[in-house]
């Protein structure tokens, strides 16, 4: 999970939970927008998350055989596009 905590209050808001069907799988980086949308590399892919979605999209899946695994994304300055491993 990844939680956002309050420094002063110390509450805790969970942000963002790795789905079922991946929570065996190593995450591999976080990256924030400055809309607060989520890339988080999740197992062989990419997954985006915003407030409001039950649960995160793939946004960007290896080839069959031809790659291992995507992941360390970060946004580049538009806050839209993003570069990954």
């Amino acid at each position: 999970r990844l939680l956002r905590v309050d420094v002063e209050s110390a509450s805790e808001q969970v942000v963002f939970t790795v789905p079922d069907d991946t929570a065996s799988a190593p995450v591999r980086g976080i990256a924030a927008s400055a809309d607060d949308t989520l890339l988080v590399g999740i197992g062989n892919g990419i997954y985006r998350y915003a407030a409001g979605m039950e649960a995160p999209e793939p946004v960007s899946l290896p080839e069959a055989g031809k790659e291992a695994w995507r992941g360390f994304p970060t946004f580049l300055p538009d806050g839209r596009r993003f570069l990954y491993v």
